[in-house]
């Protein structure tokens, strides 16, 4: 994580204890991303290309 998230880390657990505004909503954004890692499915990259101009992209799903 390296110093700067030590830092951060330490600011944000004494601005929460203090009761900042500030540093409780940095908080939630910061705890509300992490559950959201955890709880979201992973994709898979299946397939990637660039694609030039005047070409298109059709995706279909075919149920199994």
């Amino acid at each position: 994580m390296g110093i700067l998230g030590s830092l951060l880390r330490a600011r944000l657990g004494r601005g929460v204890l203090a009761g900042s505004p500030f540093w409780i909503a940095v908080g939630v954004l910061v705890v509300t991303r992490r559950l959201l890692r955890i709880i979201a499915p992973r994709t898979e990259l299946v397939y990637r290309e660039e694609l030039k101009p005047g070409q298109g992209l059709s995706v279909h799903h075919l149920r199994q």
